[in-house]
């Protein structure tokens, strides 16, 4: 992909851009913020003719039923600047995928390019720095409840400065790591209720009119969703607003300073979690854990979510066969094991957590014979540190999803595979640059792609079966131009790949992909060709500006 525009700004320079958009009144409360922001696209953005990148969100990947994420290069025909949206045609496309030409996109998805057509006089620097300041407002300044503030609330006044300084504190290291995790994963979940929110609100505007027996169901679930979802916003907003606060805040740090320096001096605690059962399922219960920590000191719950909240790093959590419902990955997190007792299809985790399940960041983690149920999850897994250990596990996906994922590995960390089952994901498997991963007889199958990984990922096949895959079994995407399909005997050819015994059938488009990493090139003279023309609205244009 070609650069785009983008900034790095101080505390202060971000601040008097902020001022400046908010200050034409005494108050600005939340509801006229949009307005604003407005105004002020409309005297500083160019309205047509630029090409910018659009950034596909999760949630639109899904609608439109393509991978995520997927990245498509726009031009931008016009500017609807009360609704803070763009009409776009799609110029060219990254990977193998089939979208609308023309889109309304909310200005705060797209990115303008460096390289633009150049008969076409514009400025762009002015254009780049309001679309940055306004998609820093709403991503990083404008909170979810927000809209619910009192129009007699100065927006400006009670918001702009602490928020803005807690940005900053948070990017800056200021505030300590445990805390500031805990804070984004937070800040992440409110921002993807609000995303979830609009989309319903959106589609229930267009249902309201047309309510019968026959969707009735359908407008009920949606309105018990909505509800929910403001439930939970409440429930992370005084939290949120505690952290903007300095003085609050430093409570928050000593609170989490203490019990990260216990955690530390605690020996790993072996539990026991058995919810409810027999004398006899207790027994053979019991026995199975005796052969496996025979002299170690055992303790007793009957709640996994609960002792995760508690618990400490390196804690050893052993199930009994039931489900067991998880709220958040908690102390496993830093290090730990979920060990299995007994069939592992019927010791099973599930959640309803829908962004990342799952979610590691340091030392290592054990996961032994159980199944985990990500139908819900964007994602079951996410290793982004540290070392993820799963044997004799099944991991099983929603299977219809063009945007979920099995386990993603991030830099630096590692993933080890043993006698594991992954099925049901948009991609089972996908190996950042500069990840390793070791998979030895495993069964890969029923997904769109089986593997992904990236230049650099070491990855060491043994024995693993990876079957009717949509598309392919196992892809390479590399910055080299070297295209090309196989079967798996091409692994051998592959740098940073080992493999032995790795066999498949059924994949649908290849059993290997050598794909060259989509790069999105502006066009330099959109003149050339009469569809890229922005001085040409068609009709089916003119109707959708009415």
């Amino acid at each position: 992909m070609d650069s785009i525009i983008t900034f790095d700004k101080s505390y202060q320079q971000r601040f008097i851009e902020f001022d400046e958009v908010l200050s034409d009144y005494n108050v600005v409360p939340s509801s006229q913020l949009k307005k604003q922001w407005g105004f002020f696209i409309d005297l500083t953005v160019d309205k047509i003719g630029w090409q910018a990148i659009w950034k596909i969100p999760r949630l639109k990947c899904e609608a439109l039923n393509i991978p995520f994420p997927s990245v498509v290069l726009v031009l931008i025909l016009t500017i609807n600047t009360e609704q803070l949206k763009a009409l776009v045609r799609v110029l060219a496309i990254q990977g193998d995928i089939n979208i609308p030409e023309k889109n309304w996109v909310p200005l705060t998805q797209l990115w303008p390019t460096e390289e633009q057509d150049k008969s076409i006089a514009i400025d762009l620097n002015q254009t780049a720095n309001s679309m940055d300041m306004l998609r820093f407002f709403y991503l990083y300044l404008y909170m979810p409840w927000d809209r619910e503030e009192d129009d007699s609330v100065d927006w400006k006044e009670t918001h702009l400065e602490s928020r803005l300084r807690f940005y900053y504190d948070l990017k800056n290291g200021k505030i300590p790591r445990a805390v500031a995790e805990h804070i984004h994963c937070l800040l992440t979940e409110a921002r993807r209720l609000q995303n979830k929110r609009d989309l319903i609100e959106e589609q229930l505007s267009k249902e309201e009119d047309e309510v019968g027996d026959k969707n009735r169901d359908s407008f009920d679930k949606k309105t018990k969703c909505l509800m929910e979802i403001h439930v939970r916003l409440l429930q992370i907003r005084p939290d949120i607003e505690i952290a903007e606060n300095p003085l609050l805040r430093n409570v928050i740090i000593e609170k989490y300073s203490h019990l990260d320096q216990i955690s530390k001096n605690v020996d790993a605690q072996i539990w026991l979690i058995f919810d409810e059962g027999t004398a006899e399922q207790h027994v053979k219960y019991l026995k199975e854990v005796e052969s496996l920590y025979p002299k170690e000191n055992l303790k007793f719950s009957t709640n996994l979510a609960a002792k995760l909240e508690t618990g400490n790093p390196k804690d050893i959590y052993v199930l009994n066969e039931t489900n067991h419902k998880i709220l958040t990955t908690g102390a496993l997190e830093k290090g730990g094991t979920l060990r299995g007792i007994g069939a592992t299809d019927k010791v099973v985790i599930t959640s309803n957590i829908e962004d990342v399940m799952l979610d590691f960041k340091g030392n290592e983690v054990n996961l032994v014979n159980l199944t985990i149920d990500a139908k819900t999850a964007q994602c079951a897994i996410l290793v982004r540190q540290g070392k993820c250990v799963l044997k004799n596990c099944k991991i099983i996906g929603r299977g219809n999803s063009s945007i979920y994922q099995g386990i993603i590995v991030l830099k630096g960390a590692r993933l080890e595979l043993e006698n594991c089952e992954i099925t049901g994901f948009s991609t089972a498997i996908i190996g950042n640059s500069g990840s390793f991963l070791s998979v030895k007889n495993c069964d890969v199958h029923h997904s769109d792609a089986g593997f992904k990984i990236f230049d650099e990922c070491e990855i060491k096949l043994e024995e693993t079966l990876i079957r009717e895959s949509m598309e392919f079994g196992f892809i390479l995407e590399t910055n080299k131009e070297n295209n090309q399909i196989g079967d798996f005997g091409k692994l051998k050819d592959l740098p940073f790949v080992e493999s032995s015994g790795v066999t498949g059938v059924n994949n649908g488009r290849g059993d290997v992909a050598i794909l060259q990493k989509p790069k999105l090139k502006p066009v330099e003279d959109l003149f050339s060709n009469p569809d890229h023309d922005p001085t040409i609205i068609e009709s089916d244009d003119e109707e959708m500006l009415l």
